[in-house]
Parts: C-alpha cells; sequence; structure tokens
C-alpha cells in the first residue's frame, strides 16, 4: 500500500552553489526551502530539483528564474533561492 499526502515538501537532492560577493562559493547540500543568498549572480543547481531564484529575501518578490536541475546561471544580485 502506497500513501501520497499532497503539499508535503522534500528536500532536494544534491549541491546548490553561488558564488557570494566576496567570490566564495557558498554550497547548499540537498536544500529544502527557501534560503537568503548575498549573491554576486553566479549559480549552479546540480540537484534533482528546479531552483526558484528571487530578487528579495525571503522568497518574497519577483521571481528571476526558474532553474532547473544541471543548470548554472549568472542573475546578478538575486537575494534568495527556494526548493
Amino acid at each position: 500500500m502506497l500513501l501520497v499526502f499532497p503539499g508535503v515538501a522534500h528536500a532536494a537532492v544534491g549541491d546548490f552553489t553561488y558564488a557570494n560577493r566576496d567570490g566564495h562559493l557558498i554550497i547548499f547540500r540537498n536544500p529544502e526551502g527557501c534560503y537568503d543568498t548575498s549573491a554576486s549572480g553566479e549559480m549552479w543547481n546540480e540537484t534533482n530539483s528546479s531552483a526558484k531564484v528571487y530578487a528579495l529575501p525571503n522568497c518574497e518578490g519577483e521571481i528571476l528564474l526558474v532553474l532547473g536541475p544541471g543548470k548554472r546561471a549568472d542573475i546578478p544580485g538575486f537575494r534568495s533561492v527556494h526548493f
């Protein structure tokens, strides 16, 4: 018997990496939910889930990009990301 519960969140499997304003790489391992960033723009989504990239902190405001699994992008000044 398989039970499925709609709306239950699961962590993405893999790493989401971005370069912060100082040029250091920040890695979220198996991310789940919303993460605030201090991003320079470069990002790599090496998870099995799409990442929604937001213009404002707390995953609010305009969605700048939906970055699919295995993709990379350069979006200057994004402030948060959600999985």
